[in-house]
Protein backbone atom coordinates (compact mmCIF):
# COMPACT_ATOMS: atom_id res chain seq x y z
CA UNK A 1 0.00 0.00 0.00
CA UNK A 2 1.49 3.49 -1.09
CA UNK A 3 0.55 6.17 1.14
CA UNK A 4 1.14 10.05 -0.14
CA UNK A 5 1.94 11.51 3.44
CA UNK A 6 4.79 9.04 4.12
CA UNK A 7 8.15 10.52 3.57
CA UNK A 8 10.21 9.24 0.80
CA UNK A 9 13.60 7.67 1.03
CA UNK A 10 16.06 5.91 -1.55
CA UNK A 11 18.12 2.42 -1.18
CA UNK A 12 21.43 4.62 -1.55
CA UNK A 13 20.02 6.82 1.52
CA UNK A 14 20.17 3.91 3.31
CA UNK A 15 23.25 2.28 2.31
CA UNK A 16 24.53 5.63 2.84
CA UNK A 17 23.55 5.72 6.48
CA UNK A 18 25.02 2.39 7.43
CA UNK A 19 28.20 2.80 5.43
CA UNK A 20 28.35 6.23 8.04
CA UNK A 21 28.53 3.96 10.73
CA UNK A 22 24.35 5.02 11.68
CA UNK A 23 25.27 8.47 11.90
CA UNK A 24 22.28 10.44 12.68
CA UNK A 25 23.43 14.07 11.45
CA UNK A 26 24.80 12.52 8.72
CA UNK A 27 21.32 10.57 7.56
CA UNK A 28 19.62 14.04 8.82
CA UNK A 29 21.65 16.16 6.36
CA UNK A 30 21.45 14.17 3.45
CA UNK A 31 17.94 13.42 3.49
CA UNK A 32 16.29 16.86 3.35
CA UNK A 33 18.40 19.75 4.62
CA UNK A 34 19.98 21.45 1.30
CA UNK A 35 19.89 24.84 2.98
CA UNK A 36 21.84 23.76 6.19
CA UNK A 37 24.25 21.92 3.38
CA UNK A 38 25.09 25.01 1.64
CA UNK A 39 25.41 26.95 4.84
CA UNK A 40 28.10 25.43 6.26
CA UNK A 41 31.46 23.85 5.21
CA UNK A 42 30.96 20.04 5.32
CA UNK A 43 33.29 19.06 3.33
CA UNK A 44 34.20 15.66 4.80
CA UNK A 45 30.94 14.39 5.21
CA UNK A 46 29.98 15.59 1.61
CA UNK A 47 32.92 15.30 -0.76
CA UNK A 48 31.67 14.91 -4.11
CA UNK A 49 34.02 11.58 -5.81
CA UNK A 50 36.74 12.39 -7.32
CA UNK A 51 36.02 12.82 -11.18
CA UNK A 52 38.76 10.07 -12.13
CA UNK A 53 37.10 7.32 -9.19
CA UNK A 54 33.48 8.73 -11.34
CA UNK A 55 34.67 8.01 -14.26
CA UNK A 56 36.15 4.67 -13.46
CA UNK A 57 33.27 3.86 -11.65
CA UNK A 58 31.00 4.38 -14.89
CA UNK A 59 32.83 2.56 -17.23
CA UNK A 60 33.22 0.03 -14.75
CA UNK A 61 29.07 -0.12 -14.88
CA UNK A 62 29.16 0.49 -18.25
CA UNK A 63 31.02 -2.59 -19.72
CA UNK A 64 29.03 -4.51 -17.45
CA UNK A 65 25.40 -3.45 -18.94
CA UNK A 66 27.09 -3.80 -22.26
CA UNK A 67 28.16 -7.82 -21.26
CA UNK A 68 24.93 -8.51 -19.50
CA UNK A 69 22.72 -7.12 -22.57
CA UNK A 70 24.77 -8.73 -25.19
CA UNK A 71 23.71 -11.83 -23.63
CA UNK A 72 20.21 -11.97 -22.88
CA UNK A 73 17.48 -12.57 -25.05
CA UNK A 74 15.23 -9.72 -24.17
CA UNK A 75 16.36 -6.61 -22.70
CA UNK A 76 14.08 -3.77 -21.15
CA UNK A 77 15.05 -0.35 -20.12
CA UNK A 78 13.18 1.65 -18.03
CA UNK A 79 12.28 4.67 -19.04
CA UNK A 80 8.69 5.62 -17.04
CA UNK A 81 8.94 7.99 -14.46
CA UNK A 82 7.64 7.53 -10.80
CA UNK A 83 4.59 9.67 -11.56
CA UNK A 84 3.45 6.37 -13.32
CA UNK A 85 4.40 4.04 -11.14
CA UNK A 86 1.30 1.76 -12.71
CA UNK A 87 3.24 2.09 -16.24
CA UNK A 88 6.58 0.83 -14.29
CA UNK A 89 4.80 -2.13 -12.25
CA UNK A 90 3.04 -3.27 -15.67
CA UNK A 91 6.37 -3.40 -17.62
CA UNK A 92 8.13 -5.40 -14.84
CA UNK A 93 5.18 -7.55 -14.69
CA UNK A 94 4.74 -8.14 -18.35
CA UNK A 95 8.07 -9.01 -18.64
CA UNK A 96 7.68 -11.58 -15.61
CA UNK A 97 4.62 -13.24 -17.48
CA UNK A 98 7.12 -13.40 -20.63
CA UNK A 99 9.83 -15.58 -19.40
CA UNK A 100 7.57 -17.14 -18.29
CA UNK A 101 5.95 -18.52 -20.89
CA UNK A 102 9.11 -18.23 -23.60
CA UNK A 103 11.66 -19.42 -21.29
CA UNK A 104 14.13 -16.63 -22.70
CA UNK A 105 16.68 -14.96 -20.38
CA UNK A 106 15.08 -10.69 -19.64
CA UNK A 107 17.06 -8.22 -18.26
CA UNK A 108 15.31 -5.06 -17.04
CA UNK A 109 18.02 -2.19 -16.44
CA UNK A 110 17.20 0.93 -14.45
CA UNK A 111 14.18 -0.64 -13.03
CA UNK A 112 12.00 1.73 -11.08
CA UNK A 113 10.87 0.71 -8.04
CA UNK A 114 8.37 2.03 -5.19
CA UNK A 115 6.32 1.15 -2.37
CA UNK A 116 5.53 1.77 1.28
CA UNK A 117 8.11 -0.52 4.24
CA UNK A 118 7.44 0.87 7.43
CA UNK A 119 7.07 4.30 7.55
CA UNK A 120 8.70 5.21 4.79
CA UNK A 121 7.85 5.66 1.23
CA UNK A 122 11.08 3.98 -0.52
CA UNK A 123 11.96 4.08 -3.66
CA UNK A 124 15.00 3.71 -6.55
CA UNK A 125 16.37 2.21 -9.75
CA UNK A 126 17.59 -1.04 -9.75
CA UNK A 127 20.52 -1.41 -11.14
CA UNK A 128 19.81 -4.60 -13.25
CA UNK A 129 17.27 -7.41 -12.70
CA UNK A 130 17.97 -10.60 -14.91
CA UNK A 131 14.51 -13.11 -15.14
CA UNK A 132 14.91 -16.88 -16.32
CA UNK A 133 13.35 -20.26 -16.01
CA UNK A 134 14.52 -22.81 -14.79
CA UNK A 135 12.19 -25.89 -15.27
CA UNK A 136 9.26 -24.97 -12.96
CA UNK A 137 10.81 -22.05 -11.28
CA UNK A 138 10.97 -18.33 -12.31
CA UNK A 139 13.96 -16.78 -10.61
CA UNK A 140 14.48 -13.11 -10.12
CA UNK A 141 17.86 -11.90 -9.48
CA UNK A 142 18.64 -8.44 -8.68
CA UNK A 143 21.66 -6.97 -9.33
CA UNK A 144 23.64 -3.58 -7.85
CA UNK A 145 27.04 -2.62 -9.54
CA UNK A 146 29.54 -1.84 -7.52
CA UNK A 147 33.18 -0.80 -8.49
CA UNK A 148 34.87 -1.82 -5.58
CA UNK A 149 37.20 -5.04 -5.39
CA UNK A 150 34.55 -6.79 -2.55
CA UNK A 151 31.00 -6.30 -1.65
CA UNK A 152 30.41 -4.59 1.73
CA UNK A 153 27.28 -4.58 4.16
CA UNK A 154 25.81 -1.60 2.95
CA UNK A 155 26.21 -2.47 -0.70
CA UNK A 156 23.77 -5.56 0.72
CA UNK A 157 21.52 -3.44 2.47
CA UNK A 158 20.76 -1.01 -0.60
CA UNK A 159 20.35 -4.24 -3.30
CA UNK A 160 18.14 -5.81 -0.16
CA UNK A 161 15.64 -2.98 -0.91
CA UNK A 162 14.91 -3.53 -4.36
CA UNK A 163 14.16 -7.27 -3.30
CA UNK A 164 11.68 -6.05 -0.56
CA UNK A 165 10.17 -3.92 -3.44
CA UNK A 166 9.77 -6.65 -5.84
CA UNK A 167 8.75 -8.79 -3.41
CA UNK A 168 6.04 -6.30 -2.68
CA UNK A 169 4.76 -5.54 -6.03
CA UNK A 170 4.12 -9.67 -6.68
CA UNK A 171 2.32 -10.20 -3.77
CA UNK A 172 -0.48 -7.64 -5.22
CA UNK A 173 -0.55 -8.69 -8.51
CA UNK A 174 -2.47 -11.72 -10.14
CA UNK A 175 -0.69 -13.58 -12.97
CA UNK A 176 -2.62 -15.14 -15.93
CA UNK A 177 -0.72 -18.81 -14.50
CA UNK A 178 0.63 -20.25 -11.37
CA UNK A 179 4.21 -19.29 -11.39
CA UNK A 180 6.79 -20.73 -8.75
CA UNK A 181 8.81 -17.53 -8.50
CA UNK A 182 12.22 -16.78 -6.25
CA UNK A 183 14.11 -13.74 -5.41
CA UNK A 184 18.00 -13.64 -5.52
CA UNK A 185 20.32 -10.56 -5.08
CA UNK A 186 23.54 -10.29 -4.97
CA UNK A 187 26.91 -7.78 -6.20
CA UNK A 188 28.56 -7.16 -9.10
CA UNK A 189 32.02 -6.11 -8.07
CA UNK A 190 35.21 -5.86 -10.30
CA UNK A 191 36.05 -9.58 -8.85
CA UNK A 192 32.82 -10.85 -9.80
CA UNK A 193 32.95 -13.15 -13.04
CA UNK A 194 29.54 -13.35 -13.95
CA UNK A 195 28.78 -15.61 -16.96
CA UNK A 196 25.33 -14.92 -18.10
CA UNK A 197 24.06 -17.89 -19.55
CA UNK A 198 24.71 -20.12 -16.20
CA UNK A 199 22.98 -18.80 -13.31
CA UNK A 200 24.87 -20.81 -11.14
CA UNK A 201 27.92 -17.96 -11.48
CA UNK A 202 25.37 -14.92 -10.32
CA UNK A 203 26.65 -13.72 -7.36
CA UNK A 204 24.08 -14.12 -4.23
CA UNK A 205 23.90 -12.65 -0.45
CA UNK A 206 21.49 -13.80 2.27
CA UNK A 207 18.74 -11.58 1.32
CA UNK A 208 16.60 -12.95 4.11
CA UNK A 209 18.48 -11.26 6.46
CA UNK A 210 19.28 -8.13 4.74
CA UNK A 211 15.98 -7.34 4.23
CA UNK A 212 15.21 -7.95 8.18
CA UNK A 213 17.93 -5.28 8.57
CA UNK A 214 16.32 -2.62 6.10
CA UNK A 215 12.60 -3.55 7.91
CA UNK A 216 14.11 -2.68 11.16
CA UNK A 217 15.78 0.26 10.55
CA UNK A 218 12.51 1.77 8.78
CA UNK A 219 9.89 0.72 11.41
CA UNK A 220 8.50 3.43 13.00
CA UNK A 221 10.92 2.23 16.22
CA UNK A 222 13.77 1.90 13.98
CA UNK A 223 16.76 4.06 14.01
CA UNK A 224 16.31 5.20 10.47
CA UNK A 225 12.74 5.99 11.59
CA UNK A 226 13.90 8.08 14.75
CA UNK A 227 16.69 10.00 13.88
CA UNK A 228 14.76 11.26 10.45
CA UNK A 229 11.95 12.19 13.29
CA UNK A 230 14.45 14.96 14.71
CA UNK A 231 15.21 18.31 13.81
CA UNK A 232 18.48 18.66 12.53
CA UNK A 233 19.18 21.59 14.70
CA UNK A 234 18.56 19.79 17.75
CA UNK A 235 20.98 17.26 17.04
CA UNK A 236 23.82 20.11 15.98
CA UNK A 237 23.37 21.48 18.86
CA UNK A 238 23.87 18.37 20.93
CA UNK A 239 26.90 18.48 19.43
CA UNK A 240 28.32 22.09 20.01
CA UNK A 241 27.55 20.83 23.76
CA UNK A 242 29.84 18.36 24.20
Amino acid sequence: MREDNLRILTPSEIGEYINSGQCSRYALLNHDSTEEKTSRQWNEAFRNLSPVLKQSGDEFEDEIYAEVLSEVDIVVDSWFEYDDQAQNETQICETIQTVSSSGKIAALTQAKLAGSVGSFLLRGDSDIIIIYKSENTLHIHIFDIKASHEQKTYHQIQTACYSILVEELLEQTQFDTDIDIEIHTGIITRETELVINTPASYPTFDRVSREADVKRLLESSGSMSTTLEKSLRHALSRVSIQ
